[in-house]
């Protein structure tokens, strides 16, 4: 979880490069996982994570009705991007990148999911196909033509000894 939150925050956190329209999936996660920010400005991982494990069941329900999108976004970026070879590195971390960005992208849409859900009820699914496909579409091209965002996945997780027990989490949340 520390390595999901650092990256989001990383990429979020004072960093204006994101579009303002893409500010509402931003604060979707921020509403979601009732972010709240100490006077040292430090975000409680620990906090961020328990508020994350509460919608454990919705997240697997939510990723298998969209299982078909997130499995096209998945192929189409690992292709389209040359994993694993996309970063100088090893192989496990290029998977590491790989596997973060995706489940930043999963936090999103099931955040913006779960915000329209506490917003009308009676929404089944509780996020429409052309939200979900706005939020994919904002962050592939975030992904894909923003080599600073790419960039700073990259670089939060250049830093770490223990790449292959980071894949091994991610593979497990």
């Amino acid at each position: 979880m520390k390595i999901i939150f650092g990256t989001f925050e990383s990429l979020y956190g004072g960093v204006s490069f994101f579009k303002a329209e893409d500010k509402k999936f931003i604060d979707a996660v921020v509403e979601t996982l009732q972010v709240q920010v100490d006077e040292n400005k430090q975000v409680s991982v620990s906090a961020l994570a328990r508020k994350y494990y509460e919608f454990n069941d919705f997240r697997k329900n939510f990723t298998q009705y969209f299982s078909t999108v997130f499995e096209n976004y998945l192929v189409n970026e690992f292709f389209l991007n040359l994993y694993p070879w996309r970063f100088k590195g090893s192989i496990i971390y290029n998977y590491g990148v790989f596997l973060t960005i995706y489940k930043i992208l999963e936090l999103i849409t099931m955040s913006l999911a779960i915000s329209n859900f506490k917003k009308d009820r009676t929404k089944t699914p509780p996020l429409d196909k052309i939200n979900m496909v706005a939020a994919v579409m904002m962050f592939v091209n975030n992904i894909d033509h923003n080599d600073s965002y790419v960039g700073k996945i990259s670089d939060y997780l250049k830093g770490k000894e223990n790449i292959v027990e980071i894949v091994q989490d991610l593979l497990q949340i």
